[in-house]
């Protein structure tokens, strides 16, 4: 019975990875095999684009980057906003879960069967290991974002204990895993990455911006360390990673943010692409997504990141009727990880020539920046929140860490503005560690395996 499922899953997965495969970088997959065995068959699964497309816009949402429209009620969009006590109707797929799962689908077939296959000569061998390897880097990203959407921050001391998400690494349909704890996903996410790390003749580069290497896995592990408060190793990663790629992308030279996969592609920055388009949320709130005030009043008139995401009403920019979002794992985040670790480690002075860099390649005229050692920490977080706006939700991932110390607690105010008194009216306060920060699993999810226990709300 498990082999059927087993097959008619594979198939399926298979079936939808090919059909899904755009001509990326003048690659273009040339089978329909529904059985992969060869490394060709391998190599073509990765090259699929729908591994680097994803949405995570409802985790932005969540966050304090944004301001909503008014009317944006009773539908996920608006609930997300909002915190409000359910997100999910009784007949709604939570589509963030979904996707993300179908892409780890992909991943566990690949390195299952991959692993299956008795290797003819070395470079086959070869060929094989690293297309695990991407394989396992592409996992690692999805379960991380995963863990810190559904699951509590790793911070609170409770990762033992704390419920995340379902770890699934067999493509079995019959196997209806039960949630695992925070402290499970991490690990797993760092033996992930680090077997990747680890894989000789792992390219610092993959192929495409597509095709994870060694950079972007070191620059994922920074990322897990950073979430985890583990700032010494956060800062290790960070500092090999950067040895191997740190080029900066002049945003002067820009007439427009890079949002979309082909514009990641000519970007010196990226070790990892990961974009999102959300069609159905420009069917309705087209123009009508601004930046928040709280995010504003960080920029300054001469910052380009301000010009070329949102115009002079404030609107966040969509492009060709469709809002696009940029995922991709890069350079500047990896140089904010080392220096937010620096400044956490007792050098923050090391910090400061790391922010400077970054600012020259961002700001008009930038000058150094002259900062006491005290305010460095926080100056640097808010770089990180000018630099990563609408990043997946990893505004939202920050606001559960740095809810856990007392100097950055923050709550969430959702207001909107009332025509008839010229005024905003406060609608919702969200606390600091309420566990509405956890996104709602859907009950289509918890109703289809009784073993995941929903989130409390």
């Amino acid at each position: 019975m498990k082999t059927k499922h087993y097959f008619f899953i594979l198939s399926l997965v298979i079936i939808y990875t090919i059909s899904s495969c755009e001509k990326f970088l003048d690659i273009t997959p040339s089978t329909g095999n529904v059985n992969p065995s060869t490394l060709k068959d391998f190599q073509e699964m990765l090259n699929s684009d729908s591994i680097a497309r994803c949405n995570f816009i409802l985790a932005d949402l969540m966050a304090d980057d944004l301001s909503f429209p008014a009317f944006a009620r009773n539908e996920f969009y608006g609930n997300s906003y909002m915190y409000a006590q359910h997100i999910w109707g009784p007949g709604e797929m939570d589509f963030m879960y979904k996707s993300a799962y179908e892409r780890i689908l992909q991943m566990n077939i690949l390195i299952l069967k991959a692993s299956e296959v008795k290797p003819k000569n070395e470079d086959e061998k070869k060929g094989l290991a690293i297309a695990i390897a991407q394989a396992k880097v592409n996992r690692a990203w999805y379960f991380l974002q995963l863990a810190n959407i559904y699951g509590q921050d790793f911070t609170n001391g409770k990762a033992a204990t704390e419920l995340a998400i379902p770890i699934s690494l067999v493509p079995d349909a019959s196997v209806k895993p039960k949630r695992g704890t925070v402290q499970a996903v991490y690990d797993l996410v760092i033996a992930e990455l680090t077997d990747a790390i680890a894989t000789p003749d792992f390219p610092v580069m993959g192929n495409t911006i597509i095709h994870p290497g060694k950079a972007s896995a070191l620059a994922l592990l920074s990322r897990t360390y950073l979430l985890m408060g583990n700032y010494a190793e956060a800062l290790k990663a960070a500092d090999e990673c950067l040895a191997l790629k740190s080029s900066l992308l002049d945003y002067k030279t820009l007439t427009a943010s890079p949002l979309k996969l082909l514009d990641q592609s000519r970007n010196p920055e990226v070790l990892l692409g990961k974009t999102g388009v959300d069609y159905d949320l420009n069917l309705t709130y087209a123009f009508k997504i601004q930046i928040s005030k709280s995010l504003d009043s960080l920029f300054t008139s001469s910052d380009y990141r301000r010009r070329l995401n949102f115009d002079y009403y404030d609107i966040f920019a969509n492009e060709d009727g469709k809002y696009h979002f940029n995922y991709s794992i890069a350079v500047p985040e990896v140089m904010l990880i080392k220096a937010e670790s620096l400044a956490r480690t007792g050098k923050p002075k090391e910090a400061l020539p790391i922010l400077n860099l970054l600012r020259k390649n961002r700001i008009e005229n930038a000058t150094d920046l002259q900062v006491a050692d005290i305010e460095i920490l926080p100056t640097v977080l808010q770089e990180r929140r000018r630099e990563l706006f609408c990043h997946g939700g990893l505004r939202l991932f920050d606001l559960k860490r740095l809810n856990r110390e007392q100097r950055f607690l923050k709550n969430i105010v959702r207001s909107f503005y009332d025509s008839e008194n010229y005024q905003d009216t406060t609608v919702a306060i969200i606390k600091p560690n309420s566990p509405r920060y956890l996104m709602e699993i859907a009950p289509l999810i918890t109703n289809n395996n009784k073993d995941i226990i929903p989130n409390p709300r």
